[in-house]
């Protein structure tokens, strides 16, 4: 109605123009000397208007912005009757990209289809808002029914009821794919896609070990994504072996987004289908086979990856922003057994003797232990009786006064992480309660718990029942009773809680500041096939109540209760949780994912970072391994080079980075970057990712905001360079930087490949790489580099991952030394240095502007969805003008709690090749040049200096946020 009203005061607007009326309907003011003489032209502009407004009202397609919904019915269909014995297929069409296709052969269409639109499980957002296509027309011809809906046609054989899908955007069209089913009536059914690429890469589907093991290359075109063997449910963890040798445990997460790509040419598939899938890319046409009774299916199109990748997170939901804790470094071992156990890592790491060897860290890691019991027991009876698990409250002898001791850990940078299952052992508190709400997963709707762990079961961790995360009334009840009398602040009703509580007569006794929640064993790892769970019901209101409904979203309503609890409960901070499992949507109720118990060779790690390839693609940003492996025990030989290397790898690619692993018969083992590997490469490699950790949070933010990927394949960006095709072992963090992963064992020099472009070498300034069209492959790149601060007198001191730099890149940077605590810039002496932004500045090699924008908010509460009120941005800009490249800090724009209102800005300047400015300014006043690093970072006044050959750094100090900070190298 607004549309239309808008159409005719425009119309209106136009006809009095064009007989001069003197007032002129909204479009014109009242005549003036100035707006009389313009009426002729305003008349020749409103005729336009005029005739464009008529064509609108007469058009038979859709308005600008209409979601278009359609069914369609079988017309003449073969006497085998259509494919797959499908019924119907319906379609909306919600951008001009995007395509919603839902086919059937077990129902008919609900009317809802047309009026409400297809219905979306718990992977998709809720909240998205859809554009509409901008165009729109319906046709029929020879039983073929054409839908053109914005850079779609969409082909239906209405006898078959097989849809071909063409991009008509891409000049020329390009043929996507035809949809066909088979046995649609059956309980696995088959939706098959041809491939019409003839270079095809398959990218995404979740987290799955492909072969060859121990490669981070390959894309899963010719291969197959399956289940694992003895689990026909889905997501699982799986012993793994290659050619007959246990290669540990892994994890099969399955993320239901691929991702078609052949050079320009791509296209992507999300199946929004909760069930076990297996995805056949070994056989044309591919197929996608599944549970369900009913198969839905989003198509995305558009001109590059970034476009696919963009449309499915609006889909699914965007990211939210971590804490900016969980950007650092967590220390963790399986497990510590009391707080003086946890403190002598944290102390080691902190509290050396030489302070210049201290680490920065953001946390401490609790495994099991935290909440006492004893487990891995032979007698399943005695395990029962004695385990704790599900408890959830620190061991009062172990563990005692909580909040004290955690408030000692924040004191020297660190927070503390726990961790938790979803299993509740019979002898822990909270069991019975639970059991007769029918809060935990039963045997059926009228029956007691099922019980996991008697009889030849693993009982491990206990006898006892599993939270059904699916029944929303318990799942806030475990939150509310469980999780908020962990964390400061939280309000614990006691009467509500009686029986789940450490202390009835005091609920808040143990809380304390728990940063995040690390949620195991969530595919669920003990199950029963039979069970019977609260469930789901679709838009039918066919209700589903089976283990296979639930499974693969099992690990997503978790996370999401605890998501939902910190809200429901008015929490100022973030919820975050570190999961080793999950599906699409997981991201956006604030979660990062680790890849499981894996083995402690290098080849386990170049796997793991192989999966993150995939799993960026499907809109996992924050993922990582247990440093050093975590089955420790079967590490070979080379503890501490291993150690090195992968920590390197870490601090470049995990978030959270996290040293974390168990000795089977629990003997003492060390994980921290102080105690195993090389103190000095560990040291400053971890320096290093702090240092970029404003960097890092700006993607993060960029990530919330628009969908972008923080750690994308190097393919993302450059997927028409056939050499990046598969190409896992080089990473890109964000769009500037460029980290090859080093992976294999005594690989001290390697080849990288750089695709089209000018990159510098991030260790070394001075070295200037110009890749053409066809990129450039550097060869060797030598992994060690000698940094004086660190070591002296060789130069195969650090080892390092390679990594470059695009040229015109600005990497903002916090001051980091041996006196930072933690990525919140808090330092163990006051001094100015922890609201020092830096700013590395990469000459261009062109005359274009560059610019990023830093954002920056509290880096603790959700008071950064607020936007400017609560979130301050700085625009940086550089440009090369008349032999001057100009380096501008923007005046910063929005705030939030504590935000600087001056700061000491400091810019390294990195030019193409060897220079020494003649002289370098701020905001136009000139700077006095210093002779070392020494002066100049004691300097309280503008100053500059020459750091390197090809390298500058200026400073100036006190400068209010407000103000637009301008440096000029000439």
């Amino acid at each position: 109605a607004l549309c239309s009203l808008c159409s005719l005061l425009s119309l209106l607007s136009a006809l009095f123009a064009l007989f001069d009326f003197e007032q002129v309907l909204c479009l014109c003011p009242h005549p003036t000397t100035n707006t009389a003489n313009q009426l002729p032209t305003m008349k020749v502009f409103l005729l336009l208007v005029l005739l464009l407004e008529v064509l609108l009202l007469v058009d038979a397609g859709v308005h600008a912005g209409e979601v278009k919904r359609v069914v369609v019915n079988p017309v003449n269909a073969p006497s085998g009757g259509p494919s797959g014995g499908a019924r119907y297929v319906a379609f909306e069409f919600l951008e001009d990209n995007l395509l919603h296709v839902e086919v059937s052969g077990e129902r008919a269409p609900p009317a809802s289809l047309t009026s409400k639109g297809i219905y979306t499980t718990q992977m998709v957002d809720g909240l998205a808002a859809w554009n509409g296509v901008s165009s729109y027309s319906d046709t029929t011809s020879n039983n073929i029914r054409t839908f053109t809906a914005g850079s779609l046609r969409v082909d239906v054989n209405q006898a078959t009821l097989t849809v071909t899908v063409t991009d008509i955007g891409q000049s020329p069209n390009l043929l996507l794919t035809t949809f066909s089913y088979l046995n649609l009536q059956q309980t696995v059914k088959t939706v098959q896609f041809s491939n019409e690429f003839a270079n095809v890469d398959v990218y995404g589907a979740g987290s799955h070990f492909k072969e060859p093991y121990g490669v981070a290359d390959g894309s899963w075109a010719g291969l197959q994504w399956r289940l694992v063997p003895g689990n026909p449910y889905g997501n699982a963890v799986f012993a793994l072996f290659e050619k007959n040798q246990w290669k540990g445990m892994s994890e099969m997460a399955s993320f239901p987004v691929v991702y078609f790509v052949d050079g320009a040419k791509n296209y992507a598939i999300f199946m929004d289908n909760v069930y076990r899938k297996e995805w056949y890319f070994d056989r044309q046409p591919f197929n996608c086979q599944m549970w369900g009774n009913t198969m839905r299916f989003y198509v995305i199109s558009g001109p590059d990856l970034p476009t696919l990748r963009t449309t499915y997170m609006k889909i699914v939901g965007h990211p939210l922003v971590p804490p900016k804790r969980m950007l650092g470094m967590w220390q963790s071992i399986f497990g510590y057994r009391s707080f003086d156990h946890a403190f002598t890592d944290l102390n080691n790491l902190t509290q050396p003797s030489n302070t210049f060897e201290r680490f920065p860290v953001d946390g401490m890691g609790f495994d099991i232990y935290w909440f006492g019991g004893n487990f891995y027991q032979d007698d399943p009876i005695s395990t029962a009786e004695t385990s704790t698990m599900g408890s959830l409250h620190w061991d009062k002898d172990t563990f005692p006064d909580p909040g004290n001791q955690v408030y000692q850990m924040t004191q020297k940078g660190a927070a503390a992480m726990v961790i938790s299952e979803s299993y509740v052992s019979k002898g822990a508190n909270g069991y019975g309660v639970m059991a007769s709400k029918n809060y935990l997963v039963r045997d059926c709707a009228t029956c007691g718990p099922t019980i996991l762990g008697e009889g030849t079961e693993d009982h491990w961790w206990g006898v006892g029942g599993m939270v059904d995360w699916s029944n929303q009334e318990g799942a806030d009840f475990w939150f509310d009773c469980k999780y908020c009398p962990l964390i400061a602040g939280c309000k614990v009703d006691g009467n509500r809680c009686s029986g789940m509580l450490f202390d009835q007569n005091n609920p808040q006794v143990q809380q304390s500041d728990i940063t995040a929640f690390w949620l195991d064993l969530g595919e669920p790892e003990m199950y029963h096939g039979y069970a019977y769970y609260s469930g789901y019901s679709e838009d039918d209101g066919t209700e589903y109540h089976e283990h296979g409904d639930v499974c693969n979203i099992y690990q997503l309503l978790w996370t999401k209760s605890i998501h939902d609890g910190f809200l429901r409960n008015n929490i100022d901070k973030r919820p975050w949780t570190l999961s080793r499992t999950g599906t699409s949507g997981l991201h956006r109720y604030g979660a990062s994912m680790w890849s499981g118990d894996i083995w402690p060779e290098l080849e386990a790690m170049s796997s793991s970072l192989g999966i993150q390839k995939d799993l960026s693609m499907c809109g996992i940003d924050y993922f990582g391994s247990d440093v050093g492996g975590f089955e420790r025990k079967f590490l070979e030989d080379n503890e501490d080079e291993k150690y090195t290397m992968w920590f390197a790898n870490s601090a470049w690619f995990d978030v959270p980075f996290r040293p974390h692993a168990w000795q089977p018969d629990f003997s003492d083992i060390e994980t921290a970057p102080s105690r195993v590997g090389r103190l000095t490469t560990n040291l400053f490699n971890s320096r290093n990712r702090y240092a970029l950790t404003p960097y890092y949070y700006s993607l993060a933010h960029r990530a919330n905001r628009y969908g972008e990927p923080v750690i994308p394949p190097l393919y993302y960006y450059y997927q028409k360079d056939s050499n990046t095709r598969g190409n896992g072992n080089v990473k890109m963090i964000g769009r500037d930087v460029l980290v090859g992963v080093s992976g294999v064992e005594d690989q001290f020099e390697r080849k990288v490949y750089l695709p089209q472009g000018t990159w510098y070498d991030f260790y070394r300034d001075s070295t200037v790489y110009r890749a053409g069209a066809d990129g450039f492959q550097v060869n060797p790149y030598m992994q060690y580099i000698n940094r004086p601060r660190y070591c002296s007198g060789t130069d195969t001191c650090l080892l390092v991952c390679p990594v470059f730099v695009r040229a015109g890149a600005l990497l903002p940077k916090m001051w980091v030394d041996e006196n930072t605590k933690n990525t919140l810039g808090e330092r163990w002496v006051n001094d100015q240095n922890s609201t020092t932004l830096i700013v590395r500045a990469y000459q261009p090699d062109g005359p274009q502007e560059n610019q990023f924008t830093v954002f920056e908010d509290d880096g603790e509460t959700n008071r950064y969805l607020q936007g400017d009120s609560a979130v301050q941005t700085t625009l940086l800009r550089s440009i090369m003008q008349s032999n001057m490249f100009n380096v501008t800090a923007e005046a910063s724009y929005g705030t939030y709690t504590n935000a600087p209102t001056k700061r000491d800005i400091i810019v390294e300047a990195v030019f193409l090749k060897p220079t020494t400015p003649g002289a370098v300014r701020f905001n136009n006043s000139p700077l006095m040049q210093v002779y070392d690093q020494d002066t100049f970072e004691g300097a309280r006044n503008g100053v500059w200096y020459q750091a390197a050959p090809g390298e500058v750094w200026a400073k100036a100090p006190s400068v209010a946020a407000s103000l637009n900070r301008s440096f000029s190298f000439a």
